[in-house]
């Protein structure tokens, strides 16, 4: 059975499962079917990015005011964010990121730089990943549990001596058995040289 490429349609040469003569006509294939896609993401990733750098031009420090006409001016686009955090106040805060801006009176923002330690990070990500949630253990199960591993340790300790007392006396046993087979032996050795 003869397949084709699907890219340029000439005939492959090589595995069944083949669909593509090269990785050039492989590339080709894959640029065109994402091509819509990767337009969009990369006009929206690159709107984002710039939107980014702008926040951090002017915002070097952690908290700073500006206003929408210098925003605007540098090319800022207020349609592109990445979060929204609504404080307890009730004020609302838009984030690239870890850049922010909050609308205040007279066409002014508020430009703030979220801080997030590592740890917190790890928090985080360990809250939402975990699907356990603590036991509470009441006094009388921590004391219970404690006794029960205290007996057994001692129980395994007795068991490994009473496996060794076996084995000595195994060895014990064993030695005694040769030791006669030995006397037997060398009395009638000795017997038969005699006579």
């Amino acid at each position: 059975m003869s397949k084709n490429c699907l890219e340029c349609n000439e005939k492959i040469i090589g595995r069944e499962d083949k669909k593509f003569c090269s990785d050039g006509c492989r590339n080709a294939y894959n640029n065109k079917m994402n091509k819509d896609q990767n337009n969009l993401m990369r006009n929206v990733n690159n709107k984002l990015r710039k939107n980014y750098r702008i926040l951090c031009e002017l915002n070097p420090d952690e908290k700073t005011k500006t206003t929408r006409t210098k925003l605007v001016s540098k090319g800022f686009d207020f349609d592109f964010f990445t979060s929204i955090y609504q404080t307890k106040t009730g004020n609302t805060y838009y984030f690239l990121y870890d850049q922010g801006y909050m609308a205040i009176e007279n066409d002014g923002f508020v430009l703030v730089k979220r801080i997030v330690s590592l740890r917190e990070k790890m928090k985080e990500k360990r809250e939402k990943i975990s699907f356990k949630e603590p036991i509470p253990v009441s006094k009388f199960r921590f004391w219970a549990g404690l006794v029960v591993s205290i007996l057994l340790s001692f129980s395994l300790y007795h068991f490994l001596f009473w496996l060794e007392i076996c084995f000595v006396y195994s060895l014990l046993v064993n030695i005694s058995i040769i030791w006669n087979f030995l006397k037997t032996n060398f009395f009638f050795t000795i017997y038969s040289m005699l006579f």
